[in-house]
């Protein structure tokens, strides 16, 4: 009977522990933003292949067209 009772107090502070990493995560994430200062916008983003894509992109107001693969 012992024994039964420590399983459920585990399971119980098991359970209460994944409550309170959910909560804590939902609270961190509205106090954090990780929104930089709007100078980098993509604007279009084309896809050429699995690992391969174009992008329109503008930095402090100029236009770049930016080449993106799985190494760069």
């Amino acid at each position: 009977m012992s024994e039964i009772i420590t399983i459920l107090f585990s399971l119980i502070g098991v359970v209460i522990l994944i409550f309170l990493t959910y909560y804590g995560a939902n609270w961190l994430n509205k106090r954090v933003k990780f929104s930089g200062n709007g100078m980098l916008k993509v604007h279009e983003r084309a896809n050429l292949g699995a690992d391969k894509a174009v992008m329109i992109v503008s930095v402090g107001g100029k236009y770049m067209l930016v080449g993106v693969t799985q190494q760069n």
